[in-house]
């Protein structure tokens, strides 16, 4: 059975909450009072209100567990649950209770109360059966588990929230203002873009470009020179293209043994060379002596002392000296050489850089991101300087091959060095104020005539000739002149103006070839009466 939930709120008397009862459509009313219960401590208004809903066939049920309220419940026969959720009961009285509360309750008269229909009837308590049954019929619990979730609980209105919704309603209402006080007093803006029929003047000068400041002298074509530098780490890979064999010698050891009398030993020297008969050479690595021999005490016959072993190694590279045991001759007579094998021999070929790999990687470092470094020279001293493009040079500085030269060289060599780069450049300003001193001689007999571009973007020095000491350049451009409008003309004209009124006034102006008016935002129409805020651009029409 579904449920009507009713706030009291702590002003609300019984005629309030009698009003919320009728007008509530569900047949089960439960009624939440606040914290304190106010007009719910009177029995005659508990009384009221079970004859009102007895009267529009409804049930009352009290949702509180304020012990206070329960004898006073008992008393309308109203019930109590102290959830929404948990079932209601009608609190039963102690029997000394009954009795007071019998000798001392109310009489009401329902003819003497003045609220609506309650006029005339009288209030009577229910008997048991009807406390049963008005139990069974507001049961809060919904004993069958397949109907549908109950209404949610109508909440009482939060005036904390109201207030504070309120407060930002104010703040946002106030930033509101502020934005269109913003867009249409302060932001408006306008730039009159006035086009204009303008000729060409042709400036071509020889200039002399000095190194120390004091020497300038612009009225002369006197112009400061400065020099700038950039270093940058660069490296370059390339193929090497020399070749080497390497390898091991091959190892082994003489005998040799004294054939020849004689009272002297025989010294054979580190690096004496032995040869085969197929004509391998081995040189001996240590000093190896031969003792002299004995004499014969009686024939011919000298004795020979014993043979004497010496370390060798083949005088070259390579697995041809591998050889088997073999006798060797030796530098000199009087001893025979005899070879053991000979091992360790080996050799293969390597590939290598040369000098004329390394002058070759050196030339292509010259030319690695010449684009990209001139740019970046360029850019760094540009805004103060006009960059002399044909004084762009570059040194390579402590140049470093990786592997060195006649090392072996698996896949690319490398090369890493400093590159510096070095230009010229003539001071910004001082060209700008030799160009207009030049311009306005030629035009100064002109009537109604005025500078618009000096060239300053098309500047051309050729011809240049960098030295130690004064250096010149060929300096030339186009400026262009045209009809002499000043900016405060323009500004009287536009002001306060819209673009149809702005583009008629000024086109009638002679010389004057276009005229646009180009608006900060798209609400604004009308120029600006604040001289602060319009712009003049002067533009040069063919």
């Amino acid at each position: 059975m579904q449920k009507d939930v009713v706030y009291i709120d702590v002003e609300d008397d019984i005629t309030d909450v009698v009003s919320k009862v009728k007008v509530s459509k569900e047949a089960i009313v439960a009624l939440i009072p606040p914290k304190r219960i106010g007009m719910l401590q009177s029995v005659v208004n508990l009384k009221l209100l079970a004859r009102t809903a007895k009267t529009m066939k409804k049930r009352v049920v009290i949702i509180s567990n304020n012990p206070a309220l329960e004898p006073l419940a008992a008393v309308a026969q109203i019930p109590i649950a102290k959830t929404l959720q948990s079932r209601p009961e009608i609190p039963a009285l102690a029997e000394e209770m009954k009795d007071d509360l019998r000798a001392d309750a109310e009489v009401i008269d329902g003819e003497k109360i003045s609220i609506g229909e309650f006029a005339g009837k009288k209030v009577v308590d229910e008997d048991e059966k009807a406390r049963d049954e008005v139990i069974d019929k507001v049961s809060l619990e919904d004993d069958e588990p397949n109907k549908e979730k109950k209404k949610k609980a109508k909440k009482i209105p939060d005036f904390g929230k109201f207030r504070k919704k309120l407060i930002i309603a104010g703040a946002a209402a106030v930033m509101l203002i502020g934005v269109l006080v913003w867009a249409f007093v302060f932001a408006p803006s306008a730039t009159v873009v006035v086009g204009t029929r303008t000729s060409n003047v042709d400036f071509e000068e020889v200039v002399t470009l000095v190194r120390n400041e004091s020497e300038v002298d612009v009225d002369e074509g006197v112009l400061l020179m400065r020099r700038f530098e950039l270093v940058k780490t660069e490296e370059v890979e390339f193929e090497a293209t020399g070749s080497r064999y390497v390898g091991e010698r091959a190892t082994g050891t003489l005998t040799l043994e004294r054939n020849m009398g004689g009272t002297a030993p025989i010294i054979v020297p580190v690096g004496a060379m032995f040869q085969t008969a197929a004509g391998q050479a081995f040189v001996t690595t240590s000093t190896a002596t031969i003792p002299a021999a004995i004499p014969p005490a009686v024939g011919n016959e000298w004795t020979m002392p014993d043979p004497v072993v010496v370390n060798v190694q083949a005088i070259d590279i390579g697995d041809e000296y591998n050889i088997a045991a073999t006798a060797f001759t030796p530098p000199v007579s009087g001893f025979t050489a005899r070879g053991s094998a000979m091992s360790g021999g080996t050799r293969r070929a390597i590939t290598v850089v040369t000098q004329e790999d390394f002058e070759r990687a050196r030339g292509m470092l010259m030319g690695v991101n010449e684009a990209t470094a001139r740019e970046e020279l360029f850019e760094s001293f540009r805004r103060s300087y006009l960059p002399i493009e044909t004084s762009l040079s570059r040194d390579v500085r402590d140049p470093v091959v990786s592997p060195e030269l006649g090392e072996e060289v698996e896949g690319r060599a490398t090369l890493t060095a400093e590159t510096v780069h070095v230009a010229y450049g003539v001071s910004r300003r001082q060209v700008e104020e030799l160009i207009t001193s030049r311009v306005e001689d030629e035009i100064e007999e002109m009537e109604g005539q005025r500078v618009y571009d000096l060239g300053m973007d098309r500047v051309f020095l050729t011809n240049c000739q960098i030295v130690s000491g004064r250096s010149s350049c060929r300096m030339r451009t186009v400026a262009e002149i045209g009809p002499d409008i000043s900016e405060e003309y323009v500004r009287d004209a536009a002001r306060g103006e819209r673009f149809g009124e702005v583009q008629r006034r000024l086109e009638a102006i002679e010389g004057v070839r276009e005229v646009d008016v180009e608006f900060s935002f798209f609400w604004v129409r009308v120029v600006p009466n604040n001289d602060a805020r319009i712009h003049v651009r002067f533009e040069a029409r063919e």
